[in-house]
């Protein structure tokens, strides 16, 4: 005799098939020992016209931020249509648009986010004894 899945596991197993985004996979994983309040964005070097992800985090008891660089596959910056760039099955995304902000000698390069892809950081306390902390990138196709 066959067994059908609950309703609820068929709603969520069609959402999931007619959904438009595309989930690239998680782009970065580590145990968050005393990591807290992860932020990531999107970071150029227009020189070399590359880009990259940028973890910042707290440390407990320590004054000092943890930071790191996470290259991504497929990610990159175009500098003709200055914005950030991400390779998907279906087809390129831009993240992001680079801008120059501030004054005179103090301007800096920031990457507008675009809406059309989601950076996110969380660190997952489940069974508490390693939490671990994990970075993912989804692009709307």
């Amino acid at each position: 005799m066959k067994t059908r899945p609950a309703p609820s596991m068929l709603a969520a197993l069609a959402l999931l098939v007619s959904s438009t985004a595309i989930a690239s996979p998680v782009i970065h994983q580590e145990p968050a020992g005393t990591l807290y309040d992860p932020m990531t964005e999107f970071v150029v070097d227009t020189r070399s016209n590359t880009a990259w992800v940028s973890l910042y985090a707290f440390r407990t008891f320590s004054e000092d931020p943890y930071l790191r660089r996470i290259t991504v596959n497929g990610l990159r910056y175009d500098p003709a249509a200055g914005q950030v760039m991400l390779a998907t099955a279906g087809g390129e995304v831009a993240c992001g648009s680079v801008a120059r902000r501030g004054v005179g000698p103090f301007k800096t390069t920031h990457v507008v986010p675009s809406g059309k892809c989601e950076l996110s950081a969380v660190i997952d306390e489940r069974g508490s004894r390693n939490p671990s902390l994990t970075v993912r990138l989804v692009a709307a196709g």
